[in-house]
């Protein structure tokens, strides 16, 4: 008898906890919600280790929504761009991780290849950047093929095409040459930019602000 009791208790408890469960499920938020929400944060904050923040937030919800590859692509961006705003630093930590995660962006289904090329382009500008003398002459190839890689699986990509434009701009002015209708360009990509507006699914959405300033540089009398 006493055991039936217990058996019956058990019962009834795992019972009463099935509706607690799933209120906990309904509750938890979307993927969507959750890296808009890190998106809006980064947006809003101008301390020093914002992009440092960001990052490990982002990680954090990988472990709640691991199929998603714009987390993985966001780390990667986040990471480049950090080590453009410390080029005096070492930055070998933080580019071999991006380029790690982005070998796994390749890896994934579900994943934007025109996006992914390009971010990849923008690693190997990255290095570049590091060391201008070495790092030109190893890197510059990796850097035209991959955002060639881009256009390729999308011939409208903004960023394939601004980045593709930025780093011809540095290499014409390596050589002591000039970028041809460089206003003509910025102002084909500007239209791509202004057609992503309209778009309302989770996807890159960078560089309409590095377009600006080099409108503002190159475009006004």
């Amino acid at each position: 008898m006493k055991k039936m009791v217990i058996c019956i208790m058990t019962i009834v408890l795992c019972l009463l906890s099935i509706p607690n469960y799933a209120s906990e499920a309904s509750e938890k938020p979307s993927f969507e919600e959750l890296f808009k929400q890190s998106m809006a944060k980064l947006q809003n904050d101008s301390t020093p280790d914002r992009l440092f923040k960001c990052m490990a937030e982002l990680r954090r919800i990988h472990t709640m929504y691991p199929e998603n590859w714009i987390v993985f692509y966001s780390i990667s961006l986040f990471e480049i761009q950090q080590s453009f705003q410390n080029l005096s630093g070492n930055n070998e930590v933080l580019l071999d991780d991006a380029k790690k995660n982005i070998d796994q962006l390749k890896q994934m289904k579900n994943a934007d290849n025109s996006e992914i090329y390009t971010l990849e382009g923008y690693y190997y500008y990255a290095l570049i950047a590091q060391n201008p003398g070495s790092n030109g002459a190893i890197y510059y190839k990796n850097v035209f093929e991959s955002y060639q890689k881009g256009l390729k699986y999308n011939p409208e990509n903004p960023r394939a095409l601004l980045l593709l434009l930025i780093f011809k701009i540095s290499m014409a002015r390596f050589t002591g040459k000039e970028e041809e209708n460089i206003c003509g360009q910025l102002a084909e990509i500007d239209k791509l930019f202004k057609k992503e507006l309209d778009e309302t699914t989770l996807k890159p959405s960078w560089g309409e602000s590095i377009l600006k300033s080099m409108m503002a540089d190159n475009c006004t009398k």
